[in-house]
Order: C-alpha cells, then structure tokens, then sequence
C-alpha cells in the first residue's frame, strides 16, 4: 500500500511477497471416509481419532506415536499429522526434512492437509521441498476444495514472479470469502507496481472486506483510502474511525494514523493526550511517529510555557502597607 499522508513521507512498505506463516490449526481432522492409495487392511479411523485427541491434549509423543504407526501403514491423515509434528518440534526434534517426507506420503494419498503442509515447508526451508512439488501441492490442495489454498498459493507464485497468476489466485479466494486473499490482491492493485495495473476502486472494495474479516492492517489501510478520497469518496470522520479500530486491534500503523488525525483534529475533535498515546505506541515501528510524538512534546511544553506566562500577567501587585 501506499501510505502517504499530509506533511509526512511514506510511512511503511510493503513487500510484493506476503510471507506464508504457518498456520497452527487444531490438527489435521478424521474425514469419515480416507482416500488412499490402497484400501488399509484394518480400518485406522478410531486409531486416528486418539492420535489427535492426544494432540489436541498436548501429548505430543503419544499422537507421534499412533499417528507414524497409522502413516507406516498407509494412512494420509496420519501421515499429515506426523509431518505437522515434525513441521513444528512437537514430541520429536524439529526436523523439516523429516515433515517433508511424510508431507510427501500424504500428499500422495490424497490428503490435503499434507499437501497445505508441502508449502508450508517450502518457506521454512525451501530447499527441502521443490518448487514443483510445491506448486503440485497447491493446485491438488484446491482441487480438493480448500479454499484456505489460494491465498498461501498466491504468495508462492509472488516469490516466482508469477504475478498474473498470483493475483488471480488471491482474486479466486477473495470471491471465496477469504479475507487474506482479498488484502493480498488489494496491495497488488495499490501498490504502483506495473505489473499488475492499480485500481483504486476494487482496491478499496477488497480492502472493506479484509477489514471488516478482522485484519487489523486492513483496516489502516481501508481508512487511509477513505482518509485520501482514493477509489471512493472522501470522509474524514469515516477514516478516523477505522484508523481507531486498526489502532485498538494493535497495528502500529493504524496508531499512527489515529494519532495524527487526534493531533490535527481531522475527523474528531482534536485530542493531544489520545495523539500523544498512540504516537508513543508506534513510534517503536513507524518512523514519523517518533516526529509526530517530539511534535506534541514540543506543543505541551509550548503550551505549558505559554499557560505559566498567562498566570504571571494575571498576578495583581501587592499593595504597599499604609503607614
């Protein structure tokens, strides 16, 4: 996004890549009928239940144990499982080349969680797993109807420099409902680039429905547009309100704007203490904070100054005592 704001310079950039962070779900979950390669001899659907309610529990050794049992025995689920506690160091050394084989196996076998698993891994390490196997991983994991694909899928293409591509991923998962998609393609289309022409207005759309999803960033960012008059009509009292929002949900960007528009008095009613707070709040992170909190010390003490001066014109001389 382009931040740009009266009487500052840009005040936060923003990589073309948006990094995948791997996400903690709450274990891969028993289908009620597993898709294999071959039909297990035994049924495991029980077996797997305990595998993840051990490590819904916590007892990760155990569920390592049931599950790599279940996996050696063909189960795509459990094979999941196993990798996502390899992925992450639980009840076993962290090993990603260990949950890239066993990401692999599940993959193979139709289960999507593993598959999510393979891209996952591919930004820890990507030298465990390969660029083709992370974009076979993808394109299967949606084919199986995870709508939670497009979005990691969109900043892999991103880091290949597939924007076209990229940018119709995170479009697919925005009309989807995914509010992550939707933040993604908005900074695409605002960001100046000419790889993937701007659009202010779909902008603006897109990033109304990443900030109403909850994304605090978002909603700096949807604030700002309003802020601007960029894509859509002007309303300073509209920013204000979801820079407050953006501020309240901890984006230190969104402090700042709060702030600034506290200290301007530009859609609320001027506020210096409520400024003064939240520029303290982003100046750790956002560069002009640090000015605009010195600017308000600076106004206190001017302030203060000028308040002492005020009391020491108003003080009556003492009369002299009558002799």
């Amino acid at each position: 996004m382009k931040k740009l704001l009266p009487l500052f310079f840009t005040l936060i950039t923003t990589s073309a890549m948006a990094q995948v962070l791997p996400r903690m779900p709450n274990g891969p979950t028993p289908e009620n009928k597993d898709i294999r390669v071959e039909p297990l001899k035994v049924p495991t659907i029980g077996e797997l239940n305990k595998a993840v309610l051990a490590y819904r529990a916590g007892d990760y050794e155990n569920a390592l144990k049931i599950s790599d049992d279940l996996a050696k025995r063909g189960d795509a689920n459990a094979a999941a499982l196993v990798g996502f506690l390899y992925e992450n160091g639980m009840g076993v050394e962290k090993s990603y080349e260990m949950a890239a084989k066993y990401y692999r196996q599940g993959s193979l076998q139709n289960s999507s969680d593993a598959m999510m698993g393979m891209g996952r891994i591919w930004v820890l390490d990507n030298n465990v797993v390969t660029s083709e196997e992370v974009d076979n991983a993808y394109k299967s994991a949606i084919k199986a109807k995870r709508n939670d694909a497009y979005t990691p899928y969109g900043d892999f293409l991103m880091a290949q420099s597939r924007f076209q591509l990229a940018a119709a991923q995170y479009d697919i998962g925005a009309q989807k409902g995914d509010v992550n998609a939707a933040y993604s393609l908005a900074i695409l289309l605002d960001d100046g680039d000419e790889n993937i022409p701007d659009d202010f207005a779909k902008a603006r759309t897109l990033l109304k429905q990443a900030a109403d999803g909850g994304i605090p960033a978002a909603m700096a960012d949807y604030g700002l547009l309003i802020y601007q008059g960029r894509g859509g009509d002007k309303n300073l009292a509209q920013a204000a309100e979801w820079f407050k929002k953006s501020a309240e949900a901890g984006d230190k960007t969104g402090a700042f704007y709060w702030a600034l528009v506290n200290a301007k008095g530009e859609g609320v009613k001027q506020d210096i203490p409520t400024a003064k707070k939240y520029a303290e709040i982003a100046k750790g992170e956002v560069p002009d904070a640090e000015r605009l909190y010195q600017q308000i010390l600076n106004y206190e003490k001017l302030k203060g100054n000028n308040s002492q001066n005020q009391k020491q014109t108003n003080v009556k001389p003492k009369s002299k005592p009558q002799k």
